[in-house]
């Protein structure tokens, strides 16, 4: 039975010939990254359980679990981008709907924004946890110092969200689906992509990459990737689709790392990262192929094309905003949605006929979330601030 290395760890520490060996753990996965020839320590490591241990996503002490694993499967300097294996053990993350998002999705749908990534945010900012988790995120990634921000300080609390609020609103917030280019603007924007993605010069992705392969979380979550999406395979069809969902949930994890990923466009679902392949001379091939991991990605993109009819609650039904729309726009970076065949009276009626929660819940709601309307930041959403908003509309 496959242990987790802390625990591997421990089993070393125990056993003399592998105690004794211990201590040069890391100096051996250095000496095989650079080709040299392993020493007789370093092998004898390779029959002990430090082999065939895993680490768990999220788990406590994840980034220790990490290194020693690494130090027994170093990363060799073949000039090759696949990393093989994966680190985490393979742990399918249930994606059911709790009773909580239900019900947040059955109040939500009665204000009927029309707009699916509109819609999935407001779930998330009347869920308390979901809400608390974006808002840090959102907060640390729009804080600008001499016009830049700390986009490490960004993807930590990226990765927090992430990790600790559940599948089903993330997956639904990121993977929300659209039918226009309002609503793919706002999804695109979902990670706020001027600090955790934009690069400005951008780096040249082999010097990306190289950062990744340095850092043992993205490194891992990389490798991860690379196992559930696999990016050099030119199956036509993508993975099977019972691969669908450790794809989507691998993807997930790669954001928070140096190597973000993010849509590209507010025209189609095309991911890519935020690097480019000037200057690589002789490397300008490799330099393609890191990029081909995410936006020639046959898996993943069938991964994610799988997963929108699930999230679908919608089919192209949008509510034209009439003149609340510079709130919609200031506040939730959606545009106004310009419709010849609907008539003012139309629309009118159209927002009249949505229900919304009483003042008093909205207001418990917004309390609880502890975040207050005139401190909204990009997409932040906030329940109090669309009673008004919808208020104002149907009063116009």
């Amino acid at each position: 039975m496959t242990s987790d290395c802390l625990q591997a760890e421990q089993l070393c520490f125990n056993d003399p010939q592998c105690n004794s060996s211990y201590h040069i753990l890391e100096q051996c996965s250095q000496e095989a990254a650079v080709g040299q020839v392993a020493r007789p320590e370093c092998l004898a490591l390779q029959h002990t359980t430090l082999m065939h241990c895993k680490c768990r996503y999220n788990m406590k002490k994840e980034d220790h679990c990490l290194r020693i694993y690494w130090a027994v499967h170093p990363v060799l300097d073949t000039g090759s981008l696949e990393l093989y294996k994966s680190p985490y053990e393979e742990i399918l993350l249930n994606f059911t709907e709790s009773e909580d998002y239900l019900r947040l999705s059955a109040l939500i749908s009665e204000s009927d924004s029309g707009n699916a990534c509109v819609k999935e945010g407001m779930i998330c900012s009347s869920d308390k946890k979901c809400n608390r988790y974006k808002t840090q995120y959102v907060s640390h990634c729009s804080e600008k110092t001499a016009d830049r921000c700390d986009q490490r300080k960004c993807h930590r609390h990226l990765r927090n969200f992430f990790e600790k609020v559940p599948q089903e609103f993330t997956k639904r917030l990121l993977f929300c689906p659209c039918h226009d280019s309002y609503c793919a603007d706002r999804r695109r924007k979902t990670i706020v992509p001027e600090c955790s993605f934009e690069e400005n010069p951008k780096q040249n992705c082999l010097q990306v990459y190289d950062s990744c392969i340095k850092d043992t979380i993205c490194r891992s979550r990389l490798a991860d990737f690379q196992k559930h999406c696999p990016p050099f395979d030119k199956t036509l069809d993508g993975c099977p689709a019972i691969q669908h969902s450790l794809c989507l949930q691998s993807y997930l994890r790669m954001i928070g790392t140096v190597m973000t990923p993010n849509y590209i466009s507010n025209d189609n679902m095309d991911v890519s990262l935020s690097c480019s392949c000037e200057g690589s001379a002789n490397n300008e091939e490799r330099c393609k192929n890191i990029i081909g991991m995410f936006n020639k990605n046959r898996c993943l993109k069938s991964s994610m094309l799988s997963v929108i009819p699930e999230l679908s609650n919608t089919h192209g039904t949008f509510v034209p905003v009439m003149s609340s729309s510079k709130v919609f726009k200031e506040h939730f970076n959606v545009s106004a949605i310009h419709d010849s065949d609907l008539s003012a009276e139309k629309s009118k009626s159209h927002l009249a006929a949505a229900r919304v929660p009483n003042a008093e819940t909205a207001k418990s709601s917004s309390a609880t979330s502890g975040v207050s309307c005139p401190s909204l930041a990009l997409t932040l959403l906030c329940p109090t601030l669309l009673l008004w908003i919808f208020k104002t509309a149907n009063c116009m």
